[in-house]
């Protein structure tokens, strides 16, 4: 068994002069000091240094100043002396606040060393070689109980950890770990119910221990390994939330109970055990990190920028989650310079119509990658704020059919209030985006879009044209007293218009009006549309207005109406349709 014959001074950089003094005058006693100097140095590679100099010492000196009561490198080496059990020799190097002290701390004599003439160096002799003693004194008993264990009676190894147990000392805590992974499991479960009161957080010795423990076969070894990696802190998180997944609901609830003790700082761990393709792993995750509150947001705003692409998807649901509680936050990220992490932050902001989350997607429809822009569109749609709709009709006609298709559907989503800005832009944009803007109206079927459809009927381009025909189909009846007055516009081409749209529609409400019409002797053109009109609907209302349009004085006008009647297929219509072919026709 290793002798440990140093002494590890834990001590604040300001009181290096004083740790170095100590220093030397203990080695001019004989005795072998370690005082850390790697914190200095960039990283974490202090911490290893630390924890095995600590260790392998026999006593830490702790030099108590205002400095080093609140230094975290002395806090952890404090912290991880009394953790592995060693004797802590308190040193007052200048006054401190008994407010700033660590309650163990409170509990301990410490000796005088304010004065520089009168430092009491007797008195630390002493105690260092009661130290020393003592130590030499555990050991002696350890390697007198370690035989013990290897034992064939069952009473005698629980006797053995027991009397361990009872040893206040590193080297008995570590006989213990190794009786954790006996042959004898009620041997193993002894040992961990001692090591479940023996760890304290940061301890990391027991872990190669635990991870072995976690497979173990005898449920309560396992039960006992959880509940020390939840008091071993953050550092056990990833070990704990692979057990988020076990399918023993005991180890399960156990873990998530320990992952919950710990707080906030288990998400990244919680979050990488996340499985996409495995709806029951990631609802687990999900819940888990909902249970943690809104302090988790900091955590989940670092796991969307994690390289695994699951990990990024729950993280960007649970902030969506939230709601508008993380606006802020997730506006930091909507800036991001990576693409994956823009494109989660404007999921995240779907449905959240705060001016700040609106106007920051917005911003991102003109991103210049494509699923950004799809990802914002798509976003503002579920947010279905008005104020969307400038942007989104300037992004209709983007070069990426995915983005504009995207946009559709958010102005489809916007609904009825983003007609009064569609029928602003139809005859104002290009091609593409006047077709698509028909469509929208149709799909919409707000009765108002009606005059501006109408007037679309006579585009120049074929597609937008049919886009207005298909529009006035979708509206159906609710078009129709907006196209009746237009039978009665100024402009012909819009009377024209209306009518061949609500033969279209073939609602007979629309008849008197349509007869009405037919008999506007301003324009052939309308009245011929009229003819058209009645014989699509195909009312039989409408049989005596045809027949008298079979005498209107243009050849086309009784052509239509002589057709209409044929449409129409009643006696009369019938009739009066045989009658004006045997005239000629004409």
């Amino acid at each position: 068994m290793e002798q440990r014959e140093h002494i590890f001074i834990s001590y604040s950089h300001e009181d290096e002069d004083f740790a170095n003094e100590l220093k030397e005058n203990l080695s001019g006693q004989g005795y072998q000091p370690w005082v850390d100097k790697s914190r200095l140095e960039a990283g974490d590679n202090w911490l290893e240094a630390v924890d095995s100099a600590i260790n392998r010492a026999f006593a830490l000196i702790l030099v108590l100043s205002p400095h080093s009561v609140s230094s975290q490198y002395v806090i952890y080496e404090f912290g991880y002396a009394v953790g592995v059990r060693l004797d802590v020799i308190p040193i007052l190097h200048r006054p401190i606040d008994a407010r700033d002290q660590h309650p163990r701390l409170a509990a301990l004599h410490y000796l005088n060393f304010t004065s520089s003439e009168r430092y009491p160096w007797p008195q630390l002799y002493t105690r260092l070689e009661r130290s020393k003693s003592q130590r030499r004194s555990n050991l002696s008993a350890i390697q007198q109980i370690r035989p013990r264990l290897e034992s064939l009676r069952l009473e005698e190894c629980l006797d053995a950890v027991e009397n361990l147990s009872q040893i206040n000392d590193p080297a008995a805590y570590e006989a213990i770990l190794d009786a954790a992974q006996h042959p004898m499991k009620d041997v193993r479960a002894h040992a961990m119910s001692k090591l479940i009161e023996l760890t304290l957080p940061n301890d990391t010795r027991a872990m190669p221990m635990l991870q072995q423990a976690l497979q173990d076969p005898y449920l309560p070894i396992r039960k006992g390994a959880i509940q020390i990696l939840g008091k071993m802190g953050e550092i056990a998180a990833p070990s704990l939330a692979y057990l988020l997944h076990d399918p023993d609901p005991n180890i399960n609830t156990l873990a998530t109970t320990a992952l919950l003790a710990i707080g906030p700082t288990v998400v990244p761990a919680v979050l990488r055990t996340v499985n996409i393709d495995n709806p029951d792993n990631t609802n687990r995750v999900m819940r888990m990190v909902m249970k943690l509150s809104d302090t988790s947001v900091p955590y989940l705003q670092e796991a969307i920028h994690d390289p695994n692409m699951g990990v990024r998807k729950v993280a960007a649901d649970l902030m969506k989650a939230k709601g508008k509680r993380v606006t802020k936050e997730v506006m930091a990220l909507l800036d991001d310079d990576t693409t994956a992490v823009r494109f989660f932050a404007a999921q995240i902001l779907g449905g959240n119509d705060t001016p700040t989350a609106v106007q920051g997607l917005i911003r991102r429809l003109s991103d210049p990658i494509a699923v950004v822009r799809q990802a914002a569109a798509d976003a503002l749609g579920e947010t279905a704020d008005p104020a969307a709709v400038p942007a989104l009709i300037a992004t209709l006609s983007d070069s990426n059919p995915a983005v504009g298709e995207a946009v559709f559907n958010a102005l489809l989503q916007i609904g009825s209030r983003a007609v009064p800005e569609l029928v602003d832009a139809l005859p104002n944009t290009d091609r593409d985006t006047r077709r698509d803007i028909a469509n929208l109206l149709g799909q919409i079927g707000d009765p108002r879009a009606v005059p501006m459809l109408a007037r679309t009927l006579w585009d120049k381009e074929p597609s937008v044209m049919q886009a207005a025909l298909r529009a006035f189909q979708m509206i159906g009846e609710g078009a129709i007293p907006g196209l009746i007055t237009l039978l009665q516009h100024k402009d012909e081409k819009l009377r024209i218009a209306a009518a061949w749209a609500l033969g279209e529609i073939g609602n007979r409400e629309a008849v008197p009006a349509l007869i009405k019409t037919l008999e506007d002797r301003r324009s052939a053109a309308l009245r011929q549309q009229a003819a058209d009109a009645l014989g699509r609907i195909g009312d039989a209302e409408a049989v005596n207005a045809l027949s008298r349009a079979l005498g209107d004085r243009e050849k086309e006008v009784r052509k239509e109406a002589a057709d209409a009647l044929r449409k129409i297929g009643t006696p009369d219509s019938l009739k009066a349709y045989e009658n004006w072919l045997r005239r000629g026709g004409r």
